[in-house]
């Protein structure tokens, strides 16, 4: 018995590893085709932080020469990087209300290069103007009456209105965009949001990135854009990224642990396979006089490997419980991190549960089959 107590953990095991295996699966795919409300698809950038700004400018005029390219904007910040806070506060009211994602400026494009839906008002078109998100209009109706909207109210931030920073004072709202994820699946920023717009020649400085729309996104077009801006832009690399690529480079500890996972599953029910090939022989064995006498008595083939199956398979059927329940708790344990997440679905615990008990059946059979088919004569003259 406690050989079939050590193949029941293994199966356990086994359905455990399966399981998780589908729900890592199942999320890497899920940020492979990440909506995080805005597009991205076809975008590149580069980064001309250090770069001698006529030489920049250049580079983009090259840029909107070559016929693939839809559009150029500038912006501070990656939606996907790590966003800066600062302060709300009204004016005539002295008490900084919530912490806010300040994403900074970018150019007036911005928007709708990225396909981010205003809701209300326009975009920001001066620096004393500012765009904020739908969460940032919830939050204030906790703090002052905005029942007519928050289009044309007036707001300070911090770093922004006060003399130690930017000192541009009183900020008006003109616009107010839907939320879009700030950051990844694995690190995604809850904070209301806050967008301005500025003139790349006046604040340049400030908009390092260069994004670059194009109608499809080929490695040829890639080459000649990174020609175009290498050409203008001299003593300095400069390198093209596509945005889709490198967003999903960030989840590529999540592929390598369900890489990791899918081996270790496979070393796993290799070790099952073998403990259960040496279980069926040993069984087989000891239990050769009552086959024997079985088949004498005139039972078939079928109706004694249904005995060596259904064994077993009470065993697995146990082992589908523990691993099942495993699975499920581990999974939403792992599943935590993520601010968007799969749903630990029963299919994949079933599917678990019918590729490990469809091994352990084949095995079982492949395994039997010469003990159904030996001379029951033969086998009680060797007893």
């Amino acid at each position: 018995k406690w050989k079939l107590a050590l193949l029941w953990v293994q199966f356990a095991i086994n359905i455990f590893l399966v399981c998780f295996m589908f729900v890592i699966a199942a999320q890497y795919d899920k940020a492979l085709n990440d909506r995080p409300g805005y597009t991205y698809e076809n975008v590149l950038y580069y980064n001309v932080r250090g770069v001698d700004q006529l030489q920049a400018s250049r580079s983009i005029a090259a840029i909107l020469s070559n016929p693939e390219v839809v559009d150029v904007e500038r912006c501070y910040g990656l939606p996907f990087d790590y966003c800066s806070g600062n302060n709300i506060y009204l004016p005539g009211d002295d008490r900084e209300l919530f912490n806010i994602a300040d994403q900074y400026a970018g150019t007036k494009g911005f928007f709708d290069f990225f396909e981010i839906p205003m809701l209300e008002g326009r975009v920001p078109e001066t620096i004393q103007e500012v765009a904020v998100s739908r969460k940032f209009v919830e939050k204030m109706k906790e703090f002052a009456d905005w029942k007519d909207g928050a289009i044309g109210k007036e707001i300070y931030v911090t770093e922004h209105s006060d003399s130690s920073g930017m000192n541009q004072g009183i900020l008006t709202i003109t616009g107010v965009y839907e939320d879009y994820r700030i950051g990844l699946l694995t690190r995604n920023d809850e904070r209301p949001s806050i967008r301005f717009t500025a003139d790349p020649e006046l604040y340049a400085d400030f908009m390092p990135y260069v994004l670059i729309k194009v109608k499809q996104l080929t490695p040829e077009v890639i080459s000649e854009i990174q020609k175009d801006v290498q050409k203008e832009i001299t003593g300095k690399d400069i390198e093209i990224f596509s945005y889709k690529q490198v967003m999903q480079s960030m989840y590529d500890d999540n592929r390598k642990m369900k890489n990791t996972i899918l081996i270790g599953s496979l070393f796993s029910i290799v070790i099952a396979f073998l403990g259960l090939i040496g279980y069926i022989r040993d069984e087989s064995q000891w239990r050769s006089k009552e086959i024997a006498i079985r088949k004498i008595n005139g039972a078939t083939s079928s109706e004694i490997l249904s005995l060596f199956v259904s064994e077993i398979m009470k065993w697995v059927l146990a082992a589908a419980i523990v691993g099942d329940l495993a699975a499920y708790y581990v999974s939403g344990l792992w599943l935590e991190q993520f601010s968007e997440k799969v749903t630990v679905s029963l299919w994949y615990l079933l599917a678990a549960d019918l590729i490990v008990a469809l091994i352990v059946a084949v095995t079982v059979v492949i395994n039997s089959l010469q003990i159904t088919r030996a001379n029951p004569v033969l086998s009680l003259k060797s007893e």
